[in-house]
């Protein structure tokens, strides 16, 4: 029988920009949800990581070298090609944005290959991964607006329109 490890904690970012407001907000209620604990990145670990990656450009050699450890959640705002320490066999990548070409997906395949679960949260971009025969376990997650922006928590809506904004 297989040992498996037990999701404990968030992964979060310390950027500030605007668009990760929506994140953090997703990560609370996660926690609080699920009783994970929010464990912010340590600028030092960061800056460590960085070295490993683009000076060294010793990232596979890292990750032999990751212990054993229970599993952490990582909100991942954009997928993208470049290897990263933080994606390792004890993490769960949450990805909200992919804007990769088909030509592409080897680097993105080789980036997250370490994960156990790699979740996807655009139905079309699941699909788009599972026609093009994606090695990876992936699983489409959804998410949406947590409900405490509805105006009252028991108005329903009759919708007459489709809003679209680009960008954040």
């Amino acid at each position: 029988m297989k040992n498996y490890k037990r999701l404990t904690s968030i992964s979060s970012s310390t950027l500030k920009a605007s668009s990760f407001d929506t994140l953090y907000e997703w990560e609370k209620i996660i926690s609080e949800k699920l009783n994970l604990k929010i464990e912010k990145q340590n600028k030092v670990i960061t800056w460590i990581y960085r070295q490993i990656e683009v000076r060294l450009k010793m990232r596979d050699l890292f990750h032999c070298l990751v212990p054993n450890s229970s599993i952490s959640l990582l909100f991942v705002m954009k997928a993208n090609t470049q290897k990263s320490c933080r994606l390792t066999k004890n993490t769960i990548p949450v990805i909200i944005d992919f804007w990769l070409a088909e030509n592409q997906l080897n680097s993105f395949y080789s980036n997250f290959k370490h994960c156990p679960l790699v979740l996807i949260t655009s139905a079309e971009v699941y699909q788009f991964l599972l026609d093009h025969n994606c090695p990876l376990n992936i699983a489409h997650w959804p998410l949406s607006l947590p409900d405490y922006h509805k105006l009252s928590p028991d108005a329903v809506f009759d919708k007459k329109w489709d809003l679209a904004l680009l960008g954040r």
